[in-house]
């Protein structure tokens, strides 16, 4: 039966001890420690032994061309953020928008609303709220799928203007 490690190098073995130095309680201290300390050893040396097949031939875990691709999808993944962040933005009005219009069929009566609705409507008529909140619905819905297409090639735009001025430096 083949001994399989874990990302460090530990077998199930030593994690096994690992458990029963600390849970047997008929195990003397000094056998503790002197297990502890084999442990200790083991899994520095696993450490080590990672370490150095991670190592390039310049003794630098990350090379250059590895550093500028994680640059590059960083500046990605910040730029798709504020995509996100656009996308929630553009949902919420749009959600308010429609929202009015719930609002404006439930309490129908202009001259018996609640202070609150009269708030929630920023002091609309019921008309002109229920026409600004679908109409404020209906565009963020328009403007949110031209977001989602175009996105992809503004991203990369950006990036490649970026990444072109570090190669050539």
């Amino acid at each position: 039966m083949a001994v399989v490690e874990n990302c460090l190098g530990l077998t199930w073995i030593h994690i096994l001890s690992l458990l029963i130095l600390d849970c047997h309680p008929s195990i003397s201290s000094e056998n503790k420690d002197a297990e502890g300390k084999m442990l200790t050893k083991a899994v520095a040396k696993a450490l080590e032994r990672n370490v150095k097949l991670s190592l390039s031939g310049d003794a630098a875990i990350v090379n250059a061309s590895k550093a500028a691709e994680m640059e590059e999808a960083a500046q990605v993944s910040y730029l798709e953020g504020y995509r996100e962040y656009a996308y929630f933005v553009f949902n919420f009005i749009a959600f308010y928008g429609y929202l009015l219009g719930v609002v404006v069929y439930y309490f129908d009566a202009d001259e018996n609303q609640p202070a609150a609705v009269r708030q929630l409507k920023l002091g609309y008529s019921n008309d002109d709220a229920d026409w600004g909140g679908n109409f404020a619905g209906d565009f963020m819905w328009t403007v949110e799928p031209i977001v989602i297409l175009l996105s992809p090639f503004i991203i990369s735009r950006l990036t490649k203007s970026k990444g072109d001025k570090v190669k050539k430096d």
